[in-house]
Order: structure tokens, then sequence, then C-alpha cells
């Protein structure tokens, strides 16, 4: 399926270079014009789950609400499965299942909870890494497994009284990072399977009451044995990302990351990722004021971090490459969503009420900035492309897509 999102795309020619350590080192000049360029691929529902009732409007479906991808899987969540117009339920949500056909993406299956319950927003967020998956719900955390029969789901995870999980969710090796953000200051729940297969919490995760932090776990990110968590509340409400690193079955913490080059709210931490060599933390109300008159003085910025002498340094802060003053594209809150792999950093930016779109903002190594910022029939709706780049393929998730909201995802290569 192709909608009107995401018809034109463009190109932002910028710098990339390696530091003398061997560091991606990411640099900005003042681009020479926008180039045309357009996904490789868009990705939606089927028919028959757009248009559960015939001749009626698309389904509200929210498909892209949530989207990773890993290895040739992908999957996306559509939180807004199935609509109420074709069921006596709504809002359960389901998770499509994507793969790589040799050159394109392939609907392959669905996930969907074996308690589906109205209002349950299954999907709202989604992990994977290799046969491995979960799947957030207001409900719980669902967790599925990869067999050669499929996928089928294997266990639900309940938070505790009075706890909700609806935080960030990631899934390491053999384990289940949850975000409980609202839980006093906020809290990361570590599972992992017994000898059973059953799962538990090993551990929980929460930052030093010394360091008032306020919404940790809202994001996580891990990679490795390296797992980030951002509390975006932290240090007086500018924020930080709390570093963790395996050591045996625990994970200890290592460092705490913060915007030193900010006094007040840029709400670092509120997006973060990591690879190897890598941490990427986007923080959406940063100062990056430009000289430019039409730029926002408070655009956001992402912070790239990289392993110096057993520490992590700030490597390099990115802010929204200079606007066209009269695009049509968004250039406030960079740093919403983030993603990063060997070679590229990716942050986005949401559409702003009435006329800007938001848009997705790579930066790589070998001297380009890619700018992918879809121009919508119906900009007034606010939302963020969602992200998630693996094997150097990038996956932009677009929830509200022509204003129905029913959703769609554009693959970049």
């Amino acid at each position: 399926m192709t909608t009107g999102i995401g018809r034109t795309l463009r190109l932002f020619a910028g710098i990339g270079a390696l530091s003398a350590a061997g560091a991606p080192t990411f640099a900005q000049s003042v681009p020479p014009g926008w180039v045309p360029i357009a996904p490789v691929q868009t990705l939606g529902p089927t028919q028959q789950e757009m248009f559960p009732v015939p001749d009626s409007p698309p389904a509200t479906l929210f498909f892209g609400a949530a989207l990773v991808v890993d290895h040739g899987t992908a999957l996306i969540g559509m939180p807004g499965y199935p609509d109420a117009r074709a069921a006596a339920t709504a809002d359960e949500g389901a998770v499509a299942i994507f793969t790589d056909g040799s050159g394109s993406w392939v609907r392959t299956g669905t996930l969907r909870a074996t308690d589906a319950a109205t209002g349950d927003f299954f999907g709202e967020r989604v992990a994977l890494l290799g046969d491995l998956a979960a799947v957030q719900a207001d409900s719980g955390i669902y967790v599925f497994h990869r067999t050669a029969a499929g996928w089928s789901q294997i266990q639900k995870i309940v938070p505790p009284a009075k706890t909700q999980f609806d935080g960030g969710l990631a899934v390491g090796n053999a384990t289940i990072f949850v975000g409980a953000p609202y839980d006093g200051p906020g809290a990361v729940f570590v599972f992992e399977p017994d000898l059973n297969g059953v799962w538990h919490p090993v551990q929980t995760l929460a930052p030093n009451a010394a360091a008032g932090a306020d919404y940790f776990g809202g994001a996580i990110a891990v990679a490795g044995g390296t797992l980030v968590i951002g509390a975006t509340g932290d240090f007086e409400g500018r924020g930080a990302a709390f570093v963790y690193v395996q050591r045996g079955t625990l994970w200890r913490a290592q460092q705490t990351l913060a915007p030193t080059d900010e006094r007040t709210g840029p709400s670092f931490g509120a997006a973060v990722a990591v690879s190897a060599g890598r941490i990427v933390v986007g923080a959406p109300s940063a100062d990056s004021s430009a000289s430019n008159d039409c730029f926002p003085p408070s655009s956001g910025a992402v912070y790239v971090y990289a392993p110096q002498g057993g520490v992590w340094e700030r490597q390099t802060k990115i802010a929204t490459p200079a606007p066209d003053c009269a695009g049509d594209f968004s250039t406030f809150s960079f740093g919403t969503e983030v993603s990063v792999s060997a070679a590229h950093v990716v942050g986005a930016t949401p559409s702003v009420f009435p006329f800007e779109v938001g848009g997705a903002f790579d930066f790589n190594t070998d001297g380009a900035a890619e700018v992918p910022a879809g121009e919508a029939p119906d900009p007034s709706i606010v939302s963020t492309p969602v992200l998630s780049l693996s094997d150097e393929v990038l996956f932009v998730g677009l929830p509200n897509d022509e204003g129905f909201s029913t959703g769609i995802a554009e693959v970049f290569n």
C-alpha cells in the first residue's frame, strides 16, 4: 500500500569524517540545496485491516506507532487494531511481521495477544533480537519466541501492583528490559528465563537517590553488554542517560551522561540508542539556536558519545540542519526519536501544527546527511516519525498518515 505521505524526500549534504581514534565524527555545513529522494518501499496494513467495513473510511490502526528491525525481520506495531466498526472490541492491538524477501519486505504474519482485550493497545512498543520478541500493551509485556513453525506467545509478564510498564522496552541476549518511569523516580525491570523457560524478574535498576532522577526508564536501549536508560527529569530537569554494563549475571552502573552545555529543560534522555562503539541521546528541547531567523530558539539536538579510555566521552552535538525557511517540514524538537548503526546516526522531528510535517535526519560518516521529510496531505496531525535502523536499513514509521491514522512505514537502504 502506498499513500500520499513520503512522496517527496530530501537529501541534505553535510560533512562526515573519522577522528584520530577511529570513531566517526558527525558535523554539518551549509547545505548547497535540497535534492529529492524516495524510500525504496512503503509498507502498510492489509486491505482487510485497513477497510474492515466496505466503503468506510480507513481504520484507525496507528500502523508504525512502534517498529523494530533485526537481521531481515521487522515487527511493526498497530495498537489501534481492530477498528471498532468491524467488531465488538476496539484498540486490542496487533503487530505485523515483515521479512526481507531478497530486495523487498513481505508481510509474513501477525502477532496478537492470546487474551486480547478492548483498549489494551497491544503493539505500543516492540523489541526484537534474533528469535526473541517482546510486545508492550497496557496490561503487560508479551513474550514471543520463533521456531521453525513460526512465532508463538510463551508468556505474559504482568507488572507488580501499583506499577505500570509504560516506558521503554528493549531485548538483549536472553534478557528483557522494561521501563516503569512513573514508579516513584522510575525503574527498569530486568527479566530472564529460568531453566524451564519461564521469565522472572532478576534485577530492578533505579537511579541513585542523590541523582534526583525523574522519569527514569522512559527510554531504554541495549547492545551487547551496554545498557542505556534515559531519565528526562534528572539534574534539575536537564535530563540524563544512565549507562550500565553487564558484570557476571548483574547489570552495574558505569557512568551518567548529562548535557553540561544546557542549563534547564533540554529533555536530555527522551530518546536513547546504542550500538557497538556509540551512544546517542536525544534532547528535543535543547538550545540549538542558529543565526537563521526562522530557526526556533530551542530546536533540539542529538548528542553522540564514543568510548575513550574506559569512559564515554561526548563526541559531538548535532543540531537540526539549517532549515529552508520556506520549507514545509519541521526542524523543531529534533531528537524526539533517535537510532544508530555502525555508520549512521538518525534523529527525528515531530510535525508542528498546522503547517509543518516531521522528518527523519540521517547523518552518516561518508559525507552525507539524508533528510526524509514527508509531505502529508493533512499535516495538521501532530506526530513523530518512529525509527529503527539495522543492517544499514532504516525503517521510518508514520502512524498518522493521510489524517486517518491508518499508518505506514517507509524503508530506506
